[in-house]
């Protein structure tokens, strides 16, 4: 297999002509647009004559290349299965064990009015997401394809359309603004960290921003390289996290035993401190604080046995995460006075002020890690949604194409780098405050194709099921939050219709509408010179074909 690969990339190198090319992989039309397409059965193998065992000379080509077409038959080119249950895990907990535990318990605690009402608010997100985690483990398990919520809203529903604003969300706040934000995040924590001038440094610094472009492209190129490096990647941060957040509930724990409970019993129960606190905005802070636990949904063809591990790894990550918060709201009401609860410092930066002392800069670690998890995990997600899309036909057919070397989807991941890079350099940190929305009105869409797929296929395989009542509950409390948050803030409802608004002619242009043979010829030249350039191909989906 090394000297096919190496013949492949020699013969499909930029000064190869397209003949010798087509020649070698064959070719398939569509619409007068020629693609290529890998097969590795059709490589041929240099072998050379060789004498038999009896003497006589004969020509052994025929025998290696029957042989070598024998392995590779079985070995389809696609997506491999390298997602097992310990990555799953990972992955799940690195997005619900993030930001909001960290950020979010001074929202909740001013909004609820003490320790108590707080976790109640705590257990009554979570338990709201445990109902949407088990719906999307149904979807996931009946319809094994990659590209989440995507792949769900173009099977299920009469139109395209709702599904390629995800592809256009994806891609202007998934890819872009999200990215670029957190990489300035990890660019500020990773200066303060090293460095003793840069406590005060701010977001907008050059410094900042070329810290967080190399961030940005050492973890696009490891997800180019391998998908397993990255999700063993996730494993460490993931376990790094988990220690830090272990670190500060046992310090919270020892408080108690030792009989230091001064401050816990002052943060049991307060006056609201402000009369425009509400609880409900702290039941919609700790539900956003909640998000991503249908991240596996998105890379479904790359988990080992998802009919198992997807439904039990996102039960059992679910209510890990709703203990884990928990508990370190108990320690944060435990370690500090209800005045540091309630200020504006973050409140890790008041407990490594309080604990660690002269060692406080270590507090930006976490930090540091929680931006690296979220990035790698968006990266990981949004780049198998492209894919999915490239294959539906909703997007450019680069985009659904593999490596032949590394099974990655690499024009999927690329397509991010330059779109993160140049919004490295604008202030779009207003635009985030529209994802919160957004989710929830996509969460309850894409809950309510699972009524549509079991009144449409009543009779398909159906390796984990939920009662009936989960989807009508999700969806009026995603119907909820969504009208909370434009009631609180109607300007959320402009910014997310501004956004989404140019992806309906989009739509209608680049897909729908017949376009000139001139138009797809240069696109043809152009996917074909990326395919050479990147060493990409389509893959053999022929695993992955689901009748719907």
């Amino acid at each position: 297999m090394i000297s096919n690969e190496n013949e492949f990339k020699r013969r499909t190198s930029l000064s190869s002509s397209l003949r010798r090319l087509q020649k070698r992989h064959g070719t398939t039309s569509t619409g007068g647009l020629e693609l290529i397409e890998h097969d590795y059965s059709q490589q041929e193998t240099d072998v050379e004559c060789r004498p038999s065992p009896d003497g006589n000379a004969r020509d052994n080509a025929n025998h290696y290349l029957e042989s070598d077409q024998a392995k590779t038959e079985d070995k389809s080119f696609v997506i491999e299965r390298t997602f097992g249950s310990m990555h799953c895990t990972s992955i799940l907990l690195g997005v619900l064990v993030s930001f909001g535990s960290l950020f979010s318990v001074r929202e909740i605690f001013m909004n609820c009015g003490g320790l108590i009402p707080a976790l109640f608010v705590w257990i009554s997100a979570g338990a709201m997401m445990f109902v949407g985690a088990q719906c999307y483990a149904e979807l996931a398990t009946c319809i094994p394809k990659s590209g989440g919520d995507f792949v769900y809203l173009y099977h299920a529903l009469p139109t395209p359309m709702p599904a390629f604003m995800q592809v256009w969300m994806g891609l202007v706040m998934g890819s872009g603004a999200t990215i670029s934000a957190l990489g300035k995040m990890g660019g500020v924590q990773f200066l303060k960290l090293v460095c003793r001038r840069c406590d005060d440094i701010d977001r907008s610094s050059p410094l900042v921003i070329i810290v967080a472009a190399l961030i940005i492209c050492l973890l696009i190129m490891m997800h180019c390289r391998s998908s397993l490096l990255s999700a063993w990647f996730q494993v460490s941060l993931t376990c790094i996290k988990l220690g830090s957040f272990a670190f500060i509930i046992a310090l919270g724990f020892v408080h108690i035993v030792t009989g230091r409970t001064s401050n816990l019993k002052e943060n049991m129960w307060y006056p609201l401190p402000t009369n425009q606190a509400s609880p409900m905005v702290a039941f919609a802070v700790s539900s956003m604080s909640f998000t991503g636990w249908q991240s596996l949904t998105f890379v479904t063809e790359e988990v080992k046995k998802p009919e198992k591990n997807i439904p039990y790894v996102t039960s059992f990550s679910v209510l890990i995460a709703i203990g884990l918060c928990m508990a370190l709201n108990i320690s944060y009401a435990t370690l500090l006075t209800p005045q540091e609860l309630l200020s504006s410092q973050p409140i890790i930066m008041l407990i490594g002020d309080k604990v660690l002392g002269s060692w406080s800069k270590l507090v930006h670690l976490p930090i540091l890690i929680c931006t690296l998890s979220d990035i790698n995990i968006i990266i990981l997600i949004v780049s198998r949604m492209f894919f999915s899309a490239g294959r539906e036909r909703q997007s450019p057919s680069l985009w659904a194409m593999l490596n032949v070397r590394y099974n990655t989807p690499s024009p999927a991941i690329l397509v991010m780098l330059p779109i993160a890079l140049i919004l490295l350099v604008l202030d779009i940190s207003s635009v985030l405050s529209i994802l919160g929305p957004f989710q929830w009105l996509t969460s309850a869409m894409v809950v309510a194709t699972l009524l549509i797929y079991r009144i449409r296929y009543p009779d398909r395989d159906r390796p984990f099921k939920v009662p009936w009542a989960f989807p009508f509950i999700y969806i009026l409390y995603c119907i909820f939050l969504t009208s909370l948050a434009i009631y609180n803030n109607p300007r959320v409802l402009g910014l997310v219709l501004a956004i989404i608004a140019p992806a309906f002619p989009l739509q209608i242009i680049l897909i729908r509408l017949r376009r000139p043979r001139t138009f797809l010829r240069a696109v043809g030249n152009v996917t074909r010179f990326l395919q050479k350039l990147l060493l990409v191909a389509k893959p053999d989906d022929s695993g992955q074909d689901i009748n719907l």
